[in-house]
């Protein structure tokens, strides 16, 4: 029996890191490309972020009249656009509206003081993020290409179906080839008397 392996590499070493995050795994469903002798089954799952938690950042920055916030280092590595930022001299309902760089952001109003302050920031619950697997089995004379590939999805779908050509960005896993000949002539069962 042949099987070839293509495109697997050995575990890498990976951090530990904390999250918290909920799976949720949706319905199969199996493909048949009529014509081109690819069959398969696309399985969608989500990962879901339950609500990050606010937090602070000492030692900012700020300019009355200006948007522009500073702070040493990279402080602002956890704030996105979007996050909700509080603290003395910031309007109210003020929203990270670009971050520069680790150490700069823009924020959605103009700061009523100048000072170096200690800012919150509550970021909201995230919307999940979309992937799913595809498993193609594709028959090439007399061989079929097993092929798994992932897809990522955005925020974009709004319930419509992923499929293999609305995705965000795609990522071959892996592949493997059977001979079906040397396959089924290696499963022969000697006849016995």
């Amino acid at each position: 029996m042949a099987i070839t392996l293509d495109g697997l590499s050995r575990p890498k070493a990976a951090t530990e890191q904390t999250l918290s995050l909920t799976l949720f795994i949706g319905t199969a469903t199996e493909y048949d490309a009529v014509g081109n002798g690819r069959e398969g089954v696309f399985t969608p799952f989500k990962l879901s972020n339950i609500d990050p938690s606010q937090f602070a950042v000492t030692s900012c920055t700020t300019t009355s009249g200006s948007a522009r916030i500073t702070t040493g280092g990279s402080a602002f590595s956890n704030v996105f656009v979007g996050d909700p930022v509080s603290g003395t001299g910031i309007p109210a309902n003020s929203t990270v509206i670009a971050k520069i760089d680790g150490g700069t952001i823009d924020i959605s109003a103009n700061a009523t003081a100048s000072g170096t302050v200690t800012l919150n920031f509550d970021p909201a619950a995230l919307d999940p993020t979309l992937f799913a697997l595809g498993t193609d089995i594709i028959k090439q004379g007399s061989n079929l290409v097993v092929k798994v590939t992932a897809y990522q999805y955005d925020g974009s779908l709004k319930g419509a179906a992923g499929t293999d050509t609305n995705a965000t960005s795609t990522r071959e896993l892996g592949s493997f080839t059977i001979n079906a000949d040397e396959f089924l002539s290696n499963c022969r069962v000697a006849r016995q008397n």
